[in-house]
């Protein structure tokens, strides 16, 4: 029971250090001109694919509205994936002592081999242009960002 105990503290502790220093970074934007953006939308050790993806889109809707137009069309679009690693050293240690007869004491302990703990952070990179309703009536594949928001908002945002 104690080794099950110890080795969960250390998983727990790596996981918590790889969480520090991987924190999600949530939507990062560029305006390159009037009206094309780039949004970089990177998300932690928990954040899913799908998520990474549904945070890009809507952060394209708000960017679209907030400039003023009403729809916006997907110039390109680039997923990334990095992988975290962290190793855990091999160690020995003591898990329990206890009272033996007449006064005596025993110990056990257990070598732990090392370990090297993987976590995946998902990103994606896409690059819009922004829309009158005019133009979306012409253009393939144009999302309304009235729409985005109002749909995909409340799961990705919890408003």
């Amino acid at each position: 029971m104690y080794v099950r105990a110890g080795a969960a503290v250390v998983v727990a502790l790596a996981l918590a250090a790889i969480g520090c220093a991987a924190q999600s970074e949530g939507p990062r934007w560029t305006r390159i001109d009037q009206r094309t953006f780039r949004v970089s939308y990177h998300g932690d050790k928990w954040t899913s694919e799908d998520a990474v993806a549904n945070g890009a889109l809507l952060r394209c809707a708000e960017l679209t509205l907030w400039a003023g137009y009403s729809h916006f069309v997907v110039i390109s679009e680039r997923a990334r994936s990095h992988v975290d690693t962290v190793q855990l050293t091999p160690d020995t240690y003591r898990s329990h002592t206890q009272a033996g007869f007449l006064g005596g004491y025993s110990a056990a302990g257990e070598y732990r081999p090392g370990a090297q703990i993987h976590v995946t952070r998902h990103g994606a990179v896409v690059m819009f242009r922004a829309l009158t309703p005019e133009e979306a009536a012409a253009a393939p594949g144009a999302y309304s960002a009235h729409e985005i928001v109002q749909y995909l908002g409340p799961h990705v945002r919890g408003y």
